[in-house]
């Protein structure tokens, strides 16, 4: 019986995800790809950007996020799983962070991965002009 249940709750995420596609000016957005090296978003369809965006990232930029606390953006294939109005934001998004492979190296390492990353808009402000 446990097995029934996991498998419905596995086909309803699927379809949720599937169906979950968005669009921008008439255009499926497919994936969205987050260069960090460039500060750049991406939104792609048909392989190719059609939109990009200056982004802000955590204080501590270079390389992957490694545990909680650490101040670091996650490397990796992440849905985007759901989204929120926020009035200090405008438009927040939830990365499903950690993924499988961030959760296996955190229980290896001992460490807590953390969670509720977001891409979100910045203040702005001095520190985020």
């Amino acid at each position: 019986m446990r097995w029934l249940l996991a498998l419905f709750c596995c086909s309803v995420i699927a379809v949720s995800h599937a169906s979950a596609t968005d669009t921008l000016d008439g255009k499926i957005i497919e994936k969205v790809l987050v260069l960090k090296s460039a500060h750049q978003l991406q939104l792609i369809n048909d392989g190719k950007p059609f939109k990009t965006y200056r982004i802000s990232l955590g204080k501590q930029p270079k390389g992957p996020k490694l545990m909680e606390g650490d101040k670091r953006t996650p490397e990796g294939f992440y849905w985007l799983d759901w989204r929120k109005t926020s009035d200090r934001f405008n438009l927040a998004m939830h990365i499903s962070y950690p993924n499988i492979s961030d959760s296996a190296r955190s229980r290896r390492e001992g460490v807590e991965p953390g969670g509720m990353i977001m891409i979100h808009g910045t203040p702005d402000s001095e520190d985020y002009p």
